[in-house]
């Protein structure tokens, strides 16, 4: 009787453990497929009607967002809609790896709801959204989480058409959930513009598949490795002037005369169009493109940056900035350039 009962438990766990295995398999397959079909979308150019054909072989959810004033501030609200209006107009595609297997959400659904299962079993989905605006793709964002006992592990990429302060940027940062699985999300996040000089773009979709294996937790920096890698080691600078902007503004800075007014300095540096400011430190730091907006010091100063290494408050010995120091009568009275083709004065 006990060596049949050891026979039958044995051939349950054997059963099990060929199901892992398979749903395994099955589940890097998916994950590849959606990674591959969204390789194929660029921003910018793809058609919300492509997009919509991709999406759909993912049975994706076609929505918009709509934005409600209420007593207490504004609110989203998703609000689906026909899936023609992505032809020409305005929509959002969602859709997940999983999305053919259907049969999982059972089983999925305890996991989610509570959590001592995920500190034996934790889970983990691959997503992705496509945004698509007067027709056309301008941002892809693609998502894998790995959902613990009380952290959801998150590793995103954006990459967007449209012109952002930094075309190739990545963060790492905390959130606390106010609902959902998790009380905190331990997020690592890359955007980019395709325009970007960075050299190895593919690395930001080179998602560890291996993560979405039943019963196994990553963290984000195993959920992106080579963007945990980027961040620490890779030689790129979160904002870094243009060429063609960097020579214009090597030649209005020198010619710049000592004694100036800060209006005359502010319109002969910020010529050509500034917008919105930004900022970086309590340097009261200024940038191209984005604009430009007095601030208040002792003595007064003016800080652009040529080159910033990283997002991050604290100063790095590879910026470049060129600092214009007033008066309290708001004369120019020195620059202090630490950019090539800049030179300083007195």
């Amino acid at each position: 009787m006990v060596r049949i009962l050891l026979v039958v438990a044995l051939c349950v766990l054997v059963l099990i453990g060929g199901m892992v295995t398979w749903l395994t398999v099955l589940r890097h397959r998916d994950a590849q497929h959606l990674l591959d079909a969204v390789r194929t979308i660029k921003v910018g150019t793809t058609t919300g009607s492509d997009a919509l054909k991709i999406a759909q072989r993912f049975n994706a959810k076609v929505y918009i967002l709509k934005h409600t004033e209420l007593p207490s501030g504004f609110s989203d609200q998703i609000v689906d809609i026909p899936k023609n209006d992505c032809i020409s107009g305005n929509c959002t595609l969602s859709f997940g790896a999983d999305s053919q297997a259907r049969w999982l959400r059972p089983f999925w659904y305890p996991l989610w709801t509570w959590p001592v299962l995920r500190k034996w079993v934790p889970i983990t989905g691959l997503f992705a959204t496509a945004t698509v605006e007067s027709g056309t793709v301008t941002d892809i964002l693609v998502s894998l989480e790995s959902i613990q006992q009380d952290e959801v592990h998150t590793a995103r990429t954006l990459i967007t058409s449209k012109q952002v302060a930094s075309a190739w940027n990545i963060r790492r940062y905390t959130a606390f959930n106010s609902g959902g699985p998790g009380r905190t999300t331990p997020t690592l996040a890359i955007d980019f513009n395709p325009r970007s000089r960075h050299p190895n773009q593919e690395a930001a979709l080179d998602f560890n598949l291996n993560c979405l294996r039943i019963g196994r937790s990553c963290s984000r920096c195993e959920i992106l490795p080579g963007i945990c890698e980027d961040d620490e080691h890779g030689d790129w600078f979160y904002f870094e002037m243009s060429d063609d902007l960097l020579k214009d503004f090597q030649t209005a800075v020198n010619e710049l005369r000592l004694g100036s007014s800060e209006k005359i300095v502010i319109s002969h540096i910020g010529w050509g169009g500034l917008s919105s400011q930004s900022l970086f430190d309590d340097k009261l730091p200024y940038r191209f493109p984005d604009g430009t907006m007095l601030g208040e010091s002792d003595p007064e100063r003016l800080i652009f940056y040529v080159k910033k290494w990283r997002e991050q408050d604290r100063p790095n010995p590879q910026d470049q900035t060129v600092t214009f120091v007033f008066d309290k009568q708001d004369r120019l009275t020195e620059i202090m350039s630490h950019a090539d083709g800049i030179r300083s004065r007195p």
